[in-house]
């Protein structure tokens, strides 16, 4: 797993950083990854191995949202993100899980069915993506989403209260218009 894990953050810091800075931090990436095996075996400390399988849990969202991509369909990291989090949950839940299930499925089955959903969800972002000529981060995307979600909304509201008055208010366009202005600027 610490082999998988520190091969996919090098992949990720290819893919956002650069070739160079990606290719570099394999080699250390894997000797921490082999390390906090080493360490676990040793002194049954848990501890290093976990940080190494939580630490691309967290920082591939967080750069996924942050830092502009080469390619489209960005958010099948967060989908893979995700479909790991939920396996980590059902390991920590298993003998509940087990319970709750009148023991015919335990966490522990449940997680390796959700981990193996993150290499489809970078199967479907390898197949579906392409280059990105505007390099925008998932940041910046959901901020024009969500400008243009409002901007329609804004739109809507005024048209149906014109509708609704039966005459054309003047001022409520004029509002809208400076609205949708500020909404454009920001």
């Amino acid at each position: 797993m610490t082999i998988a894990f520190s091969s996919i953050m090098a992949v990720f810091i290819i893919e956002r950083i650069d070739e160079w800075h990606g290719t570099i931090s394999l080699a250390p990436l894997l000797l921490v990854g082999a390390l906090s095996v080493a360490y676990w075996r040793l002194t049954d400390d848990l501890r290093p191995y976990a940080l190494v399988q939580f630490v691309p849990c967290f920082a591939i969202p967080a750069m996924a949202i942050a830092l502009p991509s080469k390619y489209t369909h960005s958010t099948y990291w967060l989908w893979g993100a995700g479909w790991y989090l939920v396996a980590k949950v059902e390991e920590a839940m298993d003998k509940e899980i087990y319970g709750l299930t009148h023991h015919i499925v335990s966490g522990h089955t449940l997680k390796h069915l959700c981990s193996a959903m993150v290499p489809v969800m970078v199967i479907m972002m390898l197949v579906r993506r392409r280059i990105d000529e505007e390099r925008k981060s998932l940041w910046e995307i959901w901020t024009i989403q969500t400008k243009a979600f409002y901007l329609y909304q804004v739109k809507s509201l005024a048209a149906y209260r014109m509708k609704k008055n039966g005459i054309e208010d003047l001022a409520l366009e004029d509002q809208t218009a400076a609205l949708v202005q500020k909404l454009d600027s920001v």
